[in-house]
C-alpha cells in the first residue's frame, strides 16, 4: 500500500511538472535542403568540414522547396599574438561564407554573408600545431554553420 502511494505521488508530480513543457525541434534548418557547400579558397577541405558542421547542427529536408547553397569565399590565417621575444603565441583563423536560399521559383532568393574567427595556440611541435589547427578549423566551421542557421531561423 505504501509503495502504491509513493508511486502515485511520483507520477502525479511528474505529470504536473511536465504540463508546461513541450517537445521542440532542437535543430534549426528544418524546411531547407542543403544543396551544396563549396570552397573557392586555397585552403583544402573547408567545404567538407563546413558541410559536416551543417549536418551536425541542422535538420535538413532533402525534399524541401527551399534550397541552401553555401560558399566559403575567404579564408585567412594570421599571427594573433607574439611574445616579447618575437615568438608567435596564438594563430588566428578567419572564414567568410556567402549563402543563398532559393525556392522553386527562380525569382525568389535570399542572400547573406557571415564571418567567423577562431584562435588557437601556436606550438613549436609540428604534431601539436597540426592538432591545434585542425581543432580550430572544426570550431571555425561549426561557428560559421551556426551563424547561417541562426539567420535562416530568423528569416520570415
Amino acid at each position: 500500500m505504501r509503495r502504491l502511494i509513493v508511486l502515485t505521488s511520483i507520477l502525479f508530480f511528474l505529470l504536473t511538472v511536465s504540463c508546461g513543457y513541450r517537445f521542440v525541434d532542437p535543430f534549426p534548418g528544418k524546411g531547407y535542403a542543403l544543396e551544396e557547400v563549396r570552397n573557392v579558397t586555397s585552403e583544402p577541405g573547408l567545404d567538407r568540414i563546413l558541410a559536416q558542421g551543417f549536418r551536425d547542427f541542422g535538420s535538413f529536408d532533402p525534399h524541401s522547396k527551399y534550397r541552401l547553397t553555401v560558399v566559403v569565399t575567404r579564408f585567412e590565417e594570421t599571427v594573433a599574438a607574439i611574445s616579447s621575444g618575437g615568438v608567435p603565441i596564438r594563430q588566428s583563423l578567419r572564414m567568410e561564407v556567402s549563402w543563398k536560399v532559393q525556392s522553386d521559383r527562380e525569382s525568389e532568393a535570399t542572400f547573406g554573408k557571415e564571418a567567423a574567427t577562431k584562435t588557437y595556440p601556436y606550438s613549436d611541435d609540428p604534431a601539436t600545431l597540426d592538432w591545434n589547427r585542425a581543432a580550430a578549423l572544426r570550431l571555425l566551421a561549426n561557428t560559421a554553420a551556426q551563424q547561417v542557421l541562426e539567420r535562416l531561423e530568423a528569416a520570415p
